[in-house]
């Protein structure tokens, strides 16, 4: 039986390697920069006029990511280091743990 001669390789019919699977730590920064960049245009809007308060001092931070997991993040339990700016923000701040909206 004879061979079949082998093909020669041209760019045209190689094929290229896929890229590696990115790390779990990369693809948490890569949506949570996704998130915050797709918010942006909202917070580069017009500012609201200020609104009269009876707490002049209070301030309120909305942290919402629906694509990090509350056991990712330290102050709730996760490992260290993988959060520490949101663990150090929590450290110095009251953390509300339910929220309710009607």
């Amino acid at each position: 039986m004879r061979a079949m001669p082998r093909m020669p390789t041209t760019p045209s019919t190689r094929r290229a390697a896929p890229p590696p699977p990115l790390r779990p730590h990369v693809r948490r920064a890569t949506l949570a920069l996704a998130a915050l960049l797709a918010l942006l245009p909202v917070a580069c809007g017009e500012p609201a006029p200020p609104v009269p308060s009876r707490f002049p001092d209070a301030h309120l931070i909305l942290v919402s990511l629906d694509t990090l997991r509350a056991d990712d993040v330290g102050v709730y339990g996760g490992p260290d280091g993988i959060s520490p700016t949101l663990d150090r923000l929590a450290a110095e701040s009251i953390v509300f743990t339910q929220a309710r909206s009607t």
